[in-house]
């Protein structure tokens, strides 16, 4: 299976480049490459929505789309333009995600390993079925450090490109003025405990019609039963984002790093707010790929781990991922097999 495949190469490139410092640089660019091959080359069976965005190539091709994102109908007009077949619009797409996976890793040193095996493991079921929200999401996954660097500009000018994939994006814009500050634990720990009547009230009530732009988002809200988590996947989710709560007030993380521990628990809260509600999922997934840059922060030596051990806790924590990844792969709800490529 070509998932298992990918996941052996990868290992064995992620081994080369901790251990092949000359070569670094290059294993750093094959990685990437690699996961836009797989991406990218994708037939129109894999993934929810594939089909729906190569039918949309064709139809609105020549003259565009005028209730889409003008960054997507721009790419799409170019390319059909230039006579390409609807799979370049996948390929250039994971291109585009992919390019902003790379500048937000290759900062990286020795937290490299863990954080690229994550990034290029893990996104994958949601890349192929949410491919606008994918680049948006990885711009936001390299927008973040000019939070760090207080640099609102370059911050504001990628969180507009983002917005040109996906619309929602724009509520990113405000955070640049509050990640920065840490609240005392006391007040994670509530919200975090608050955060689970989403489970059993219905908040939908309390949300307003959303729209960006040519983008109406309200769909969602009026379908809010619609989708549901699976109580079993909740659980097991829910377990891992404790643990990782856990290592994080162990180790102080929201004093040393605030940004990036407010983005990680801006993710488990709205990731209970939105058992129920499909919009929330959707803000959701902006912060749920910040974890993968803490982990290798959380197993680095002198440390306080879980289980009073450092290989216990690495294992605690790929064991679970492994098992989302799994369940990723062979849940229909994703429709990630067969795996086939464009040409088949």
């Amino acid at each position: 299976m070509i998932y298992f495949f990918h996941l052996l190469i990868l290992v064995s490139l992620l081994i080369l480049e901790r251990n092949d410092r000359p070569r670094r640089k290059l294993y750093r660019t094959i990685i990437p490459l690699l996961y836009i091959l797989i991406v990218g080359l994708r037939g129109t069976n894999v993934g929810v929505d594939s089909f729906t965005y190569y039918e949309h190539y064709y139809t609105y091709g020549k003259w565009g789309c005028d209730f889409i994102e003008p960054g997507f109908d721009w790419l799409n007009r170019i390319l059909y333009a230039q006579g390409y077949e609807a799979n370049s619009l996948f390929i250039t797409m994971a291109a585009i995600t992919v390019l902003f996976f790379y500048l937000a890793l290759n900062r990286l040193d020795k937290e490299y390993s863990i954080s690229a095996f994550c990034v290029y493991l893990l996104t994958f079921a949601f890349l192929v079925n949410g491919m606008r929200q994918g680049v948006a999401c990885a711009v936001f996954l390299y927008a973040y450090k000019f939070i760090q660097e207080k640099k609102p500009i370059p911050y504001i000018l990628l969180i507009a490109f983002a917005g040109l994939f996906h619309a929602s994006a724009l509520i990113l814009l405000p955070l640049y003025f509050v990640l920065r500050y840490a609240l005392p634990s006391l007040w994670y720990i509530v919200l975090y405990i608050l955060s689970f009547a989403g489970l059993f009230i219905d908040l939908s009530v309390y949300i307003p019609e959303i729209g960006f732009g040519v983008r109406d988002y309200s769909g969602y809200v009026e379908n809010m039963k619609f989708a549901q988590a699976s109580w079993t996947g909740f659980i097991v989710s829910t377990l891992l984002n404790i643990g990782i709560l856990y290592l994080m007030f162990s180790n102080q993380m929201f004093k040393k790093l605030p940004v990036l521990s407010n983005l990680v628990f801006a993710a488990f809260l709205f990731k209970n707010l939105g058992f129920s509600m499909p919009i929330m999922s959707r803000i959701t997934i902006y912060f749920s790929w910040f974890v993968f840059l803490l982990y290798p922060i959380l197993l680095q030596k002198n440390q306080r781990y879980l289980f009073r051990s450092r290989e216990l806790t690495f294992g605690f924590l790929i064991t679970i991922n492994g098992a989302i990844w799994i369940n990723a792969i062979f849940s229909p709800a994703n429709k990630l097999l067969p795996y086939t490529f464009f040409w088949e």
